[in-house]
């Protein structure tokens, strides 16, 4: 992007990739040095040059919820994403991370990642067999096993169906 702006002479362009870049190396200093509230301010910041940046918002949660142990900022912060976000692939892979990365052991939201699971579901409209495959693990990680049978069997009769979508 700063490359192209420099070429194209586009100075709000450039500032703007510029400061991404100082920010994006200063998130990787203070996370290097386990400064987390650095880390988080900063990330705010990214955030809002780059509200769309899946990756960022993932290592926001997961700073809250591993690193500061703030269980209600963390809450709070996945829920707002949850609720702001459209796109079924992103809501999938926050719940699938929660449920399944070793670094949320300590700090498993189940009840998080359901939600995200089940947003994501009513957004591909049950059709998306890896999507279909996290709601059912979060369904059973929350103790509701009749159901995630029932999806489990869902998801795999959709991962048969060639013209449907399964990505993680």
């Amino acid at each position: 992007e700063l490359k192209l702006a420099e070429l194209t002479g586009d100075k709000n362009t450039v500032r703007r990739a510029r400061k991404i870049q100082r920010l994006t190396k200063f998130v990787r200093q203070a996370i290097a040095e386990q400064e987390w509230p650095d880390a988080v301010d900063t990330i705010d910041e990214l955030l809002e040059l780059k509200p769309d940046s899946y990756r960022l918002t993932l290592e926001k949660y997961r700073i809250l919820a591993t690193e500061l142990k703030d269980d209600e900022a963390a809450e709070e912060f996945g829920r707002d994403f949850i609720e702001d976000c459209e796109q079924a692939a992103m809501l999938n892979e926050f719940a699938w991370s929660i449920l399944t990365d070793d670094d949320y052991a300590k700090a498993r939201d189940i009840e998080l990642a359901l939600a995200g699971a089940e947003k994501a579901m009513e957004l591909c409209e049950e059709k998306n067999a890896a999507i279909v495959d996290t709601y059912a693990r979060a369904l059973a990680d929350s103790g509701d096993l009749e159901d995630a049978i029932h999806w489990q069997e869902e998801a795999v009769k959709l991962s048969r169906d060639r013209s449907l979508p399964f990505r993680r």
